[in-house]
């Protein structure tokens, strides 16, 4: 969806590596661990990201998100609750 609405690049960052290898079907053009890479938010902040899509409601992701974001980025945080 994100092709579709104009994105150049679709990063995937993830703790799971078994849905960081599906992301790549789905259209991500880079995928990160989080907890393998060690310096994650400078790797993340080279991208100068325009949009950030945060589905997991974890804070430690909300704040990778935020820090990684370009000025005047947009982020979309998404939690589903029961």
């Amino acid at each position: 969806m994100s092709k579709v609405a104009g994105a150049t690049r679709i990063i995937a960052v993830d703790v799971n590596s078994e849905r960081l290898q599906g992301s790549k079907a789905f259209g991500a053009d880079f995928s990160y661990n989080s907890n393998d890479e060690t310096n994650l938010p400078e790797i993340l902040a080279e991208h100068k990201i325009d949009v950030v899509f945060d589905m997991s409601g974890s804070p430690d992701a909300i704040e990778l998100g935020i820090a990684s974001l370009r000025t005047d980025g947009t982020a979309i945080w998404a939690k589903r609750s029961f």
